[in-house]
């Protein structure tokens, strides 16, 4: 399997380049840019680069490799947001109150503040109830 950062790496070399400047890119040093390339052309089975005595050039299925790390770094990307924007827009804030006035400011204020977060209320008579709710799970914030 291949990692994130050998994706990484080979994007930044193709944008800049040189391993100097991908290197400087991605924050690790050239050696650790150099071997993580070289990783990548194991996992393949393929070259990637033209390698000469002081130069290295992608080929011809470096360009490919390349055009294909940058799909897939999308993709992760759109993955993360997607999900986290589902996360965001499914979960719930269970509020539970002893009495019903604070219990209508608090879940005014958190509508306002977690737009897309559902927030439900509802109003108990005895401590022992509220209690009881967040113990179970049935409430995560209680005002008693």
């Amino acid at each position: 399997m291949i990692e994130t950062y050998i994706l990484q790496n080979l994007v930044a070399f193709a944008d800049s380049g040189t391993l100097a400047a991908a290197s400087e890119i991605v924050n690790v040093t050239q050696p650790s840019l150099t071997r993580s390339l070289q990783k990548l052309e194991d996992i393949l089975g393929v070259q990637l680069f033209d390698r000469t005595k002081n130069t290295i050039s992608l080929n011809q299925t470096g360009k490919l490799a390349v055009d294909y790390a940058r799909r897939i770094l999308a993709l992760q990307n759109e993955m993360e947001n997607e999900v986290l924007d589902f996360y965001n827009k499914t979960r719930e804030i269970k509020i539970a109150s002893i009495a019903p006035m604070p219990l209508y400011v608090l879940t005014q204020k958190f509508n306002k503040t977690f737009p897309k977060t559902k927030i439900t209320g509802q109003v108990k008579n005895e401590n022992a109830e509220l209690f009881s709710l967040l113990e179970k799970d049935k409430a995560q914030i209680i005002i008693t």
